[in-house]
């Protein structure tokens, strides 16, 4: 399934998990913009029948309308995206919820305090008052079907295939026998004879909360059920727990195997919870119901005479302290009208900006976020979207600032860390990157743009190995991104690997990578650019020809892009095409007047055609662009050895070393100028240096030449 497209918009990125009847998958919508995620549920005949597939078709049904009822209605609960049937199998999309499932969170080993089990208990329990509200028994109410959802850390629970109705005329204890359904540890007694009420769902519920107070695995949890030898009147989860009195007997009520005797409903054991919470007064229905019906307000009456005005000497200080709570209700509600218009002036900039942000018009797009930010100065939405477009400007440090101001109100935003680290890596800030592109993976494992930028990172870190992963997992996760194979292709051309850095970036051509303008993208990716790494990848491999052609495609889709000059030039040189070589170079530069690169290639060529004069006036341009290039002061330091520079070249050299300390052949360079000068002690160390640097490398041949040229100093 993985890779495939579903129902011509839905493609299958990764394998979930597995049920009785289902098998769940994260996917992406091709349709929609940004691709957002969702989880495509497949459900199949258990057998190739008539029986079977009818039965398929009506567990299919009944979850798509329930989905249906309570999805939209609640919060914590999934919503239905779409569901569709192909041949014999059935389809249910719902939105994607980011983050681990209580099993996780449930270690072995590791009990939880009493207090996080009470709100562990109270926040499931005030779902199932909305659940059960509708007439519905969930009959799986398990860890693995319970997620925390990130960012805001609430429960969400999911899997209803095993969902049963009852009639809202009914009662609890009359519903039909059905098929035992569920996971044995969390079932009561009348679930397992196929009689499940909707207190069968509160029993599961104890039974989390029994499970996270001893931190015993699911298998153990049974037997916990059991009465203690020395104290038959108690359970043995009883005896290995240290909690409250009031808890004890609360909890052991909610698992009691009776159904006649356990709570009979949720919200029933919500009223005696919310009474043991330091914070809750009495009983309420959770804020997250949000289709219970509403009382509407009455309008206040006002007298229509004067006498109400008119003050009597003996309710004269009363009818002053109404009037002073009119007042403050009139301040107040002044206040709240301001509030309100600074809210809607806010929220029209930030509309105006997106229309704009979609039209191009960043640079006013911008202003217009930054009017909505300074009248709602909290507004995490305004700031992301400010950061969209100052990066999109190029403004790396403003759009790392508004990332930063968005993580300030949401510490858990996945995506806010990997825009960040997407700034600090152009900021070059690699440490601060890497530190923001991992928190993001922390936060949401499936996030693919994530793992596909950390790749970058490490790439410029040199930590080529965990490049490789990390864009191989982006790709696993999302194996038609185009830009995660031409990453993955960057790092297998620095590591040497040129000719399966070659297959990743003629696979990225296949996608057809188009250019993006987002954040999402660290280089502006086009097919140019593509086309652009593929030649530089023939390049290192010597196959100029096949280099030139690749930097011709690149020219010809983009004739303004500079890179494809500055390469093309550099694979003429090496085919002794110099002036076709210094035409390219020339472009790249007016291209771009900052483009060292270009200036040494166009250094190299001003070499090979005997102006040496020019070609160190290009490899200092090179170098005062930026003084970190290795290549810029080695190829001006031998500049200076053939125009007797000495001295010169052997400060070149060693400003080199520093960059690349162990480089055996700058050594050996080094090493050999100063035995032109006589320096014989410094020559024969650097010598050395060079033939140890060059045998661990396994390049005989400089190790060979570092020997011979010490033997002839020492003689």
């Amino acid at each position: 399934m993985i890779g495939k497209i579903l129902d011509r918009r839905y493609q299958i990125l990764e394998f979930l998990g597995e049920g009785s009847f289902a098998k769940t998958y994260l996917a992406i919508d091709t349709r929609r913009p940004g691709n957002p995620q969702c989880v495509i549920k497949h459900l199949r005949p258990t057998r190739n029948s008539a029986k079977s597939l009818q039965a398929a078709r009506r567990r299919f049904q009944r979850e798509v309308q329930i989905l249906e009822k309570l999805g939209r209605k609640h919060d914590q609960i999934p919503t239905l995206l779409a569901y569709f049937e192909a041949k014999q199998d059935f389809f249910i999309v719902e939105d994607f919820i980011p983050g681990p499932c209580l099993v996780r969170e449930l270690v072995a080993g590791k009990p939880w305090a009493e207090k996080a089990t009470l709100n562990l208990l109270r926040e499931l329990l005030e779902i199932l008052v909305f659940v059960h509200s509708h007439g519905v028994i969930h009959r799986d109410v398990t860890p693995k079907n319970i997620i925390r959802r990130l960012p805001d850390r609430k429960l969400v629970l999911i899997d209803f295939g095993a969902v049963k109705e009852i009639a809202k005329d009914g009662l609890e204890m009359q519903i039909p026998r059905t098929i035992a359904t569920g996971t044995p540890a969390y079932m009561p007694l009348e679930q397992f004879q196929g009689n499940p009420q909707l207190n069968s769902d509160v029993y599961a519920v104890g039974m989390i909360g029994i499970q996270s107070l001893t931190g015993v695995t699911a298998k153990e949890l049974p037997k916990l059920k059991n009465p203690s030898e020395k104290n038959p009147e108690l359970s043995l989860w009883q005896e290995q727990v240290k909690i409250s009195h009031q808890f004890a007997i609360f909890l052991q009520k909610m698992v009691d195997d009776d159904c006649y005797l356990r709570y009979h409903s949720a919200a029933e054991a919500l009223t005696d919870l919310y009474k043991m919470c330091d914070d809750a007064e009495g009983f309420q229905l959770p804020t997250t119901i949000i289709d219970m019906p509403q009382t509407p307000p009455q309008p206040i009456q006002f007298s229509a005479t004067r006498e109400w005005f008119s003050f009597g000497p003996v309710d004269t200080l009363l009818r002053w302290v109404c009037l002073g709570g009119i007042g403050a209700i009139i301040l107040g509600g002044l206040g709240l009208l301001f509030h309100n218009q600074t809210q809607m002036k806010a929220e029209e900039y930030y509309r105006r900006g997106i229309e704009r942000a979609k039209r191009g018009e960043v640079e006013k797009a911008q202003e217009d976020y930054s009017r909505a930010i300074s009248l709602e100065p909290d507004d995490a939405g305004a700031y992301n979207s400010r950061g969209a477009v100052r990066f999109q400007l190029g403004d790396y440090q403003g759009a790392a600032e508004d990332y930063s101001q968005v993580i300030r109100l949401n510490s858990d935003d996945a995506e806010a860390y990997n825009n960040r680290c997407l700034a600090q890596l152009h900021l070059s800030k690699l440490e601060d990157a890497l530190s923001d592109c991992s928190r993001a993976i922390s936060l949401l494992p499936t996030h693919a743009n994530a793992y596909k930028n950390r790749c970058l990172v490490y790439l410029h870190l040199g930590a080529y190995q965990r490049g490789i992963e990390d864009c191989t997992r982006a790709i696993s996760l999302n194996p038609k991104d185009a830009e995660s194979h031409n990453n993955r292709g960057l790092v297998r051309s620095a590591m040497g690997e040129n000719k399966t850095a070659i297959e990743d970036f003629t696979q990225a051509l296949q996608l057809g990578l188009k250019e993006e303008t987002s954040p999402a993208s660290v280089l502006s990716l086009n097919n140019a650019v593509t086309h652009t790494n593929r030649c530089i990848a023939y390049l290192n491999l010597g196959n100029f020809t096949a280099a030139i052609d690749e930097c011709s495609q690149a020219i010809t889709i983009n004739q303004n892009h500079g890179p494809a000059y500055q390469q093309r030039c550099l694979a003429e040189y090496q085919k002794a095409a110099y002036q076709k070589a210094l035409n390219d170079c020339n472009r790249a530069i007016s291209l771009n007047k900052n483009d060292s690169i270009a200036y040494i290639n166009r250094g190299l060529v001003r070499t090979a055609t005997g102006d040496k004069r020019g070609a160190i006036t290009d490899f200092t341009r090179a170098i005062n662009l930026n003084r970190n290039d290795a290549d810029a002061w080695t190829n001006r330091a031998r500049i200076y050895v053939e125009l007797s520079d000495y001295q010169k070249a052997i400060a070149d050299y060693s400003q080199a070393l520093q960059l690349m300390p162990t480089a055996g052949d700058l050594y050996y360079e080094r090493g050999r100028v100063f035995a032109l000068i006589n320096e014989h002690t410094s020559a024969i160390e650097d010598l050395q240096k060079a033939a140890k640097s060059c045998i661990d490398k396994g390049n005989t041949q400089c190790y060979n030449k570092s020997l011979n040229l010490i033997k002839k100093l020492q003689i």
